[in-house]
């Protein structure tokens, strides 16, 4: 299968969708009638739910195909595709330092 960008906010959305309903991929594996190492599959975009499927999901997860399929940005989501390791941890290393001075930020209130 292509990964394509579809399947990766696909992928993605499963995940943060899952993790809001406060279940493991076990769980989810269990409610659907699938194994784990599925869902994880369709997580990281290596393979795409059927139609059916999908259908189970939302149910499960409480939302709708719109929000599966949602590309648009979550400001959690940084997709560091093609950047080196070098690179990853300096954002890694920004973005606890922005973390720092909001929480200085609103001590200061």
């Amino acid at each position: 299968m292509d990964n394509t960008p579809t399947d990766k906010y696909l992928g993605y959305n499963i995940k943060r969708l899952r993790q809001r309903s406060k279940m493991t991929q076990s769980q989810l594996a269990e409610e659907l009638g699938l194994s784990k190492q599925i869902i994880s599959a369709y997580e990281k975009g290596r393979r795409t739910p059927s139609h059916g499927t999908l259908v189970k999901i939302t149910k499960t997860l409480g939302t709708n195909m719109s929000e599966l399929y949602s590309t648009g940005a979550d400001p959690k989501y940084i997709d560091a595709t093609g950047l080196s390791d070098e690179q990853i941890g300096m954002i890694f290393k920004l973005v606890q330092e922005m973390k720092k001075l909001n929480s200085q930020s609103s001590d200061d209130i």
